[in-house]
């Protein structure tokens, strides 16, 4: 199969470029190809070139980002992708898109299934869901991933980040009053052929399995404690609890309860691992 895909130099887009390699042709959507915020530049390549999967992760995927440049965050995050599903629908060529846990209301906490109200705080997560909507309403045959703090994938995640601080012996801290839940980048890559075989379309959650949401402060605590458990750390090392308002580089307004349940995914069978399962193998991997 010829898959297109966006993204490639990202977190999840080089990971799946890795991931399906040795099975599918991959074409990646550069930007030495094409700009996703040249609009036409982007329809001519779309019409020209042939591919069997067009699968999009790419994103202004900050919320600082997307309040610095508004217009291109809107280009590149919803106009882009309704391009691409327009131009998948008239091909009848599948088409997943990515979006993010931002989307959701973060008012309450819990797990929220794929049916949670939506009511984004910030641009990025406005952004996001525009694109979930038009991308489904030009192609209700898309499928749409909403996927939330990835470990595993091309470049450091929050998980590598303490894994190699905790080599380093930088001190460690984590935000205690933001929740979601850590996903596998393995993990999402198997979900994806899953549904891809099941031709499911619509919209996903593609996380881990949890009894309860996570700060990014018990993610830490549970890399510190996987660490020890293989033997790298004499005990398990203390990590700060620290605030969203004490951390400069949040200076944008996040939603703080935003955990996703895979519930479509459970009801389709699919065997979704929990998350501190598939966090100790990927400890695991970087000790290697």
């Amino acid at each position: 199969m010829r898959i297109l895909l966006t993204g490639t130099s990202g977190k999840v887009g080089g990971y799946l470029a890795r991931y399906w390699q040795g099975n599918h042709e991959i074409i990646p959507l550069t930007r030495q190809q094409v700009e996703l915020s040249d609009e036409e530049a982007l329809r001519k390549y779309l019409h020209e070139n042939d591919f069997d999967l067009l699968v999009n992760p790419a994103a202004i995927s900050t919320p600082e980002g997307c309040e610095q440049e508004p217009t291109l965050a809107h280009v590149v995050n919803v106009t882009a992708p309704e391009i691409m599903a327009t131009i998948c629908a008239e091909r009848k060529t599948p088409f997943i898109h990515f979006s993010t846990d931002y989307v959701l209301d973060g008012s309450e906490p819990g797990f929220k299934s794929e049916d949670a109200p939506c009511h984004p705080n910030n641009l990025y997560g406005k952004t996001k869901l525009a694109s979930e909507r038009a991308v489904l309403a030009v192609n209700p045959q898309a499928l749409v991933a909403r996927v939330s703090w990835v470990f595993g994938s091309a470049g450091e995640g929050f998980l590598e980040k303490i894994f190699r601080q905790i080599r380093e012996g930088i001190p460690l801290e984590g935000v205690a009053d933001k929740y979601s839940l850590p996903s596998s980048a393995r993990e999402i890559a198997h979900a994806l052929d899953y549904l891809l075989i099941k031709n499911e379309r619509g919209l996903y959650h593609l996380t881990q399995s949890a009894t309860e949401p996570v700060s990014w402060h018990r993610y830490a605590v549970e890399v510190a404690t996987a660490v020890h458990e293989i033997g790298l750390t004499p005990d398990v090392l203390p990590v700060k609890a620290r605030q969203m308002a004490e951390i400069p580089v949040l200076r944008t307004h996040r939603p703080v309860h935003t955990a996703m349940k895979p519930s479509r995914l459970h009801e389709l069978g699919f065997p979704v691992r929990n998350w501190q399962e598939v966090l100790r193998e990927r400890v695991r991997e970087l000790a290697k």
